[in-house]
Order: structure tokens, then C-alpha cells, then sequence
């Protein structure tokens, strides 16, 4: 094989962002040029087509089949339109018959985050974002009650002390109480305080700090040590068209509509479960959204973020089957690069580490030019 033929192989591989797609290529290759002689003679066109076809048409095995059919291109997945209806002191309505009681909002800092490319070796910023990309699902884990109707003023006052608690530290965007009324608490161009040093990534981006990039909704619930359902008929009811007007305004792709659970994480010790609300239970599907359980989290082949026995233990059974997953492309990754897995883990540990120092540096600096103003 000549060295422009390995050069021009070599290029095909690295227009394959996908590391066990990009595999499977360079393996395919590696008994390039065939021996019999009329392969031989048209070596030439070969490697023209390998050149120029598609990246695309690589399968991309990264996510299970389900996903990767919501991967499509972000036009292809408009919602019907769900537009504002009418403003009115105290709350919001929309087309859909979505509700939003605006009495506890207040003002955060204003949205403005980095991109990171998942497919480089350096995870390199490659844009700034200022819109909202995701929602990461919480849940207040406060006192509850029996939901009945003898407990109705106790009920009520219980939500009132959640819904204070959460304006006066900025904790979510939106909060859906026990009686299914969806609450802006800060208004969606704004920071809440929901996810902290959170990862997730989609379409070969990856994001650090979801609370910059990603909208944060709570339900009134406590998904720890409790029994019966987590939560309400009304509260499902609104979430789902909550959910549609918040896709629909910012075209939010499915696969980035994910729990506090899949996304936190612990930066010392760069393992998943800072935060563990809905590792189990969520109702994605009654929400209108597919099982992304299924989805290997992206922190773990992207910044080389581990887990604990006792967060796969309590996981959902089919998280349980991503993080495996997760820990396998992981591992063809730094077989790719010919490197250790612990290596290729640390290395990728080392820059959400710099990702981490550099997020913090320009938060300081905004709140500065904020307070200055």
C-alpha cells in the first residue's frame, strides 16, 4: 500500500465520528489493496469512493436503535406549533391548554453556555449557545402527603413553602405542584440553579453545567424510599403539554429530555450520582417521550465519567443496560487510539476537569459585568 493510499484511508476514518463505526471502517481497510489483480488495476477508484462518500452512511451504533432514529436532523422534528395565547397578571395560557401561574417568578442570570465537540481527542469549545437545548426532569423530594381530599389545605400549604424555598435559590424553571399547576419560577432565557456540573451530549455535541444549556423542571414528588405512585394523574397531564410547548418553542429533541439522575455528577470523584431523583420510575412514555433510559450516558465515553455499584444497583433495568454500554464504547475508543482504557479514561477526565475550571472563571466574570451593571 502506497503512502498516498494509507493517507487518504487514514482521512476517511477521521470524517467517522463514531468510534466503533470509525472501528469497523479501519478494519474493513486493513486488508486493502486485494491481492487478484483487477482490484489491483481499479485501486485508484476505490480510493476515490472511499474519499468522497458520505460520512453519513457509516452506522453509528453509539446509542441503541431507538435513539438513533430521534436523531434526526433538528428540522425533522417540529412540533406542531403551541403558541401564547394570552398574558394576564398571575399567570400565562397557550394554545394547547397549557397553564403557566407566573406569581413566584423571578429574574436569574442570563443563559449563555459553550459547546463541546464529542468527537475530538481535546473535547475541544467549538460554539456558545444562549437558548435552552434540553430539559432535565427533578423532583422536589419535599414532604408529602397522602394526595386526598381531606389533606387539601395541608396539601396546599405544603406546596406554597416548596414553591418559596425554590424562588428564593433559583432551583428549577418550572415546578409542577401536586394539583398538576405548572409554576415558572425562573423564566426560560435565565440560569436556575437545578443540575450543577452535569454532563450530557447529542448529534456529536456535549454539555457541561446543564443549568447554562438545558431547562430544569421539578415535579412535587419524593422518589426516595416511598412506595405508590410518584406522582399524579394532573401532574403527568401537564408536564406532557408543558413539555410540548417548551419542544415546540425551542425545538428540544426528545433524546435531550433526560432525568437529574442520568446527567449529575460528582466532579471530585468523576462518577455519575451528585444526584440520584428518577433513576428509577420516570414516566417518559406517558409523557410523550421515548424510553431515554436507554440512551448510554454521554458523560461516560465523552469526559470518562464512572459510577458506583450503588447507582447501577438502583438504577433502572434499562440504564443499568446503557451504562454497560456506555463502559464498552469507552473502551473501543481507547482501543482505537491504542491506548489502556485507564488512560484514555484519565485523559478525558483531565478535560472536563479544564472544562469545569474554565465554566467557572467565565461565571465569575458574567456575575461581575452583571453586578457592574
Amino acid at each position: 500500500m502506497s503512502r498516498w493510499e494509507e493517507r487518504a484511508i487514514e482521512w476517511r476514518a477521521f470524517l467517522i465520528t463514531d468510534p466503533s463505526a470509525r472501528l469497523r471502517f479501519v478494519r474493513s481497510m486493513s486488508g486493502y489493496p486485494p491481492r487478484r489483480r483487477l482490484f489491483r488495476i481499479h485501486s485508484g477508484f476505490l480510493l476515490a469512493a472511499v474519499l468522497i462518500w458520505p460520512p453519513a452512511t457509516a452506522p453509528d451504533f453509539s446509542v441503541p436503535r431507538q435513539a438513533r432514529a430521534l436523531s434526526a436532523p433538528v428540522g425533522a422534528l417540529r412540533l406542531p406549533p403551541v403558541w401564547l395565547v394570552e398574558t394576564q397578571p398571575g399567570f400565562e395560557t397557550y394554545s394547547n391548554g397549557l397553564r403557566i401561574e407566573t406569581r413566584f417568578e423571578t429574574d436569574g442570570p442570563a443563559r449563555k453556555y459553550m459547546i463541546y465537540d464529542g468527537s475530538s481527542a481535546g473535547r475541544e469549545a467549538v460554539e456558545i449557545g444562549s437558548q435552552p437545548v434540553g430539559i432535565v426532569f427533578h423532583s422536589s423530594e419535599s414532604l408529602q402527603l397522602d394526595f386526598e381530599a381531606k389533606q387539601n389545605r395541608a396539601l396546599q400549604r405544603i406546596g406554597e413553602n416548596l414553591l418559596s424555598y425554590v424562588r428564593s435559590r433559583r432551583c428549577y424553571n418550572y415546578v409542577i405542584d401536586r394539583f398538576g399547576r405548572v409554576w415558572r419560577i425562573v423564566p426560560e432565557d435565565s440560569v436556575a440553579n437545578h443540575a450543577g456540573w452535569s454532563v450530557w451530549g447529542s448529534g456529536g455535541r456535549l454539555w457541561v453545567n446543564l443549568n447554562r444549556s438545558f431547562l430544569g423542571i421539578s415535579f412535587e414528588a419524593r422518589t426516595g424510599g416511598t412506595t405508590g405512585e410518584l406522582t399524579t394523574p394532573a401532574q403527568v397531564h401537564s408536564a406532557r403539554i408543558l413539555i410540548e410547548m417548551l419542544r415546540a418553542r425551542y425545538n428540544i429533541r426528545p433524546e435531550n429530555c433526560v432525568t437529574h439522575a442520568q446527567v449529575s455528577v460528582i466532579p471530585h470523584l468523576h462518577t455519575l450520582g451528585n444526584h440520584v431523583d428518577w433513576i428509577s420510575g420516570f414516566p417518559f412514555e406517558p409523557l410523550g417521550l421515548p424510553l431515554n433510559y436507554d440512551i448510554p450516558p454521554p458523560g461516560i465515553a465523552g469526559f470518562g465519567i464512572g459510577f458506583s455499584e450503588g447507582y447501577a444497583s438502583a438504577a433502572a433495568e434499562p440504564l443499568r443496560a446503557a451504562l454497560r454500554r456506555a463502559e464498552e464504547e469507552l473502551r473501543r475508543e481507547a482501543e482505537w487510539r491504542g491506548m489502556p482504557p485507564k488512560e484514555w479514561r484519565a485523559r478525558l477526565q483531565r478535560q472536563y476537569d479544564m472544562g469545569r475550571t474554565t465554566l467557572q472563571n467565565k461565571s465569575a466574570a458574567q456575575e461581575n459585568d452583571d453586578d457592574e451593571r
